[in-house]
């Protein structure tokens, strides 16, 4: 799940590239190159088998890139909807071996992170050249790609919801063969 999430990010960073199109002004590649780098190193803690910090990197890159993205356009551009799907990432994240410490941990540095976006400015971050009528462009932009990462990521968790039911009902059936053989053994 961790290497999806990963791989969607990286294509939705790179189709945020592309929105230099409609504005037709400066892009912010360094960060960018940042964030993808750091995409990718989450990809390979996870190859490495270090899911933990993998799932870290990837809480503090994804906060890290909502944060610029969310200071380097205009608030009305909406990139603060990209929020939502991050809520539904920590939930699919979740490790249930640690039981609510993981998702709260997560939730609180995001928490953090856009809390510190909406109340505090950055304006040597923001980008002033952008014109009105493309933050217009960029609010739609931001709403359809996050409407539709939102529902990848729900699709995403009904299906994990279903295949771990399924699983459970599969061992409860084996489980109910298993004593239905023992009770026959028994009686024998």
């Amino acid at each position: 799940t961790l290497n999806i999430f990963n791989l969607v990010v990286i294509f939705f960073l790179l189709l945020g590239a592309t929105n230099i199109i409609f504005l037709k002004t400066d892009y912010p590649l360094l960060p960018e190159l940042c964030f993808l780098t750091l995409a990718s190193f989450s990809l390979f803690l996870n190859y490495l088998q270090k899911y933990n910090w993998a799932v870290f990197t990837f809480t503090i890159y994804i906060n890290s890139s909502l944060f610029f993205v969310n200071e380097y356009y205009p608030f009305d551009a909406g990139a603060y909807l990209f929020y939502f799907p991050l809520v539904v990432t920590i939930v699919l994240l979740n490790n249930p071996s640690v039981k609510d410490k993981f998702t709260l941990v997560h939730f609180i540095i995001s928490l953090v992170f856009f809390l510190v976006s909406v109340l505090f400015d950055f304006p040597q971050i923001l980008n002033t050249k952008i014109p009105p009528d493309a933050i217009l462009v960029l609010w739609y932009y931001d709403a359809v790609f996050s409407i539709i990462c939102t529902g990848f990521l729900t699709f995403m968790l009904n299906r994990l919801i279903y295949t771990q039911n399924s699983e459970i009902l599969s061992h409860l059936a084996d489980e109910k063969a298993a004593q239905v053989k023992l009770n026959q053994s028994l009686k024998e």
